[in-house]
C-alpha cells in the first residue's frame, strides 16, 4: 500500500504574571490531509486500485496554570487537548490473508478509522528538597473520543463453494471513554551522607490508573469493557549512584495486566497481556580525558511475556526473553 499525511499547523501563545502565579494560555490549530491507497486483487486475478482520501481541521486550546507558594512548594493546573492519530497501515484499505488448511484469518485496515481527541485536565503539587530532590503528587482525567481499539470475531467464509472458517481483526473506534489517575512520585540525591555516600540517590513511581471504554455496540452483551493497553497500576524504583565519574543504576519496573483485544463473540477470547516485573542494571565509568567504560544488563529476572486468553489459565503465548549484558568503551574527540 501507499500512504501520504500533510499536517499544516500553526499556534499561538501567551504568558500572563500575577504575583506568584504564571498563567499561559494557547491555541494550536492542526489541518491534516491524507492519502493511501492498495491494490485490490479479485478471485480472477484481476486487479483494481482502492483509495481513501480525507482531511480534518482540529483545534487545540490550553491552559497552564503554576503557583509558587513557596520557594519549595509548587502548584500546577492545566487544561489541554490532544491527538493521537491511526497508524497508516491501520486506516489504507488492505486485507492481510493468512490461510492454514480451511482456517483463514484476515487483518483489515479501516478507512473509516477516526484519530483519537482527549480532553485532559491535569492537577499536581511538588515539593522540592535542598538536596536536589523532590517528591509530587498529580491526579489527572482525559476525557476520550474515538478511542481506537482491535476488534476480533469470527465468521464462516464462502469462497468458490467451500466453507471456511475465517478470524477477522480491524482498528475501530468507540465513541466514549476516560482514563482518571493518580501518580505519585519521588526522585532525591542524599547529598547530605557524607563522603562517598553522597553519591546515593532513589527514584520511586507509582501511577494508579482507572480506565474504561463505551462501544457503540455489545460485543458478548457487554459495552462497557476496559480501555486496551492501559495497566491499572506501574511501579518504577530506581537506586543509582553519581560521583566522582562513577556512575551507576539498578532500576525495576513492574506493570499488571492489561486488555489487548476485544473479541465481539465470546468475552472468554479477550486477550490480555500478563503484567511483567523487570529488574536492569548499568554502570559507568569517565576517565575525564574523553574516555568512558560502561556496562549495561537488561531483564536480569528474565521474565516472560504471556498472554493469555480472558483468565491467565488459557495461555495463549509464552515467550521468555534471556538477559542481556554489554560492554563497551565510548570515546569522545
Amino acid at each position: 500500500y501507499t500512504a501520504q499525511e500533510d499536517i499544516l499547523a500553526g499556534y499561538g501563545q501567551a504568558r500572563f504574571d500575577i504575583g506568584a502565579t504564571n498563567v499561559l494560555v494557547g491555541l494550536r490549530v492542526e489541518k491534516a490531509d491524507f492519502e493511501g491507497s492498495s491494490t485490490s486483487v479479485a478471485l480472477s486475478g484481476a486487479q483494481s486500485l482502492v483509495k481513501v482520501d480525507r482531511d480534518q481541521t482540529d483545534f487545540f486550546p490550553s491552559l497552564t496554570v503554576r503557583h509558587s507558594f513557596s520557594d519549595n512548594l509548587i502548584g500546577r493546573f492545566a487544561l489541554t487537548r490532544s491527538i493521537s492519530r491511526p497508524e497508516f497501515s491501520q486506516i489504507v484499505p488492505r486485507r492481510i490473508e493468512e490461510t492454514d488448511g480451511t482456517d483463514i484469518s484476515y487483518e483489515i485496515g479501516n478507512p473509516d478509522l477516526e484519530p483519537t481527541l482527549s480532553n485532559n485536565v491535569d492537577l499536581g503539587l511538588e515539593y522540592y528538597f535542598a538536596s536536589l530532590g523532590v517528591v509530587s503528587a498529580n491526579a489527572f482525567y482525559k476525557d476520550l473520543t474515538d478511542y481506537r481499539y482491535v476488534l476480533t470475531y469470527e465468521d464462516e467464509l464462502n469462497i468458490g463453494g467451500t466453507i471456511f472458517d475465517a478470524e477477522f481483526e480491524t482498528p475501530i473506534n468507540a465513541p466514549d471513554g476516560h482514563i482518571a489517575g493518580l501518580e505519585l512520585n519521588w526522585q532525591q540525591k542524599f547529598g547530605f551522607l557524607p563522603g562517598l555516600l553522597s553519591g546515593f540517590g532513589v527514584f520511586a513511581n507509582y501511577t494508579w490508573t482507572d480506565a474504561e471504554i463505551t462501544t457503540d455496540q455489545p460485543y458478548g452483551g457487554r459495552t462497557d469493557f476496559a480501555l486496551p493497553g492501559q495497566s491499572d497500576s506501574n511501579y518504577n524504583v530506581a537506586v543509582f549512584y553519581e560521583k566522582a565519574g562513577a556512575s551507576a543504576r539498578l532500576s525495576y519496573t513492574k506493570r499488571s495486566d492489561y486488555l489487548e483485544e476485544i473479541n465481539a463473540d465470546d468475552p472468554d477470547f479477550d486477550l490480555y497481556v500478563e503484567g511483567r516485573e523487570q529488574l536492569d542494571f548499568t554502570a559507568s565509568y569517565d576517565f575525564g580525558n574523553g574516555v568512558e567504560v560502561f556496562t549495561e544488563a537488561k531483564n536480569l529476572t528474565n521474565s516472560a511475556g504471556v498472554r493469555y486468553y480472558g483468565s491467565r489459565e488459557r495461555t495463549y503465548e509464552y515467550k521468555k526473553f534471556g538477559y542481556n549484558v554489554f560492554f563497551g568503551v565510548r570515546f569522545k574527540l
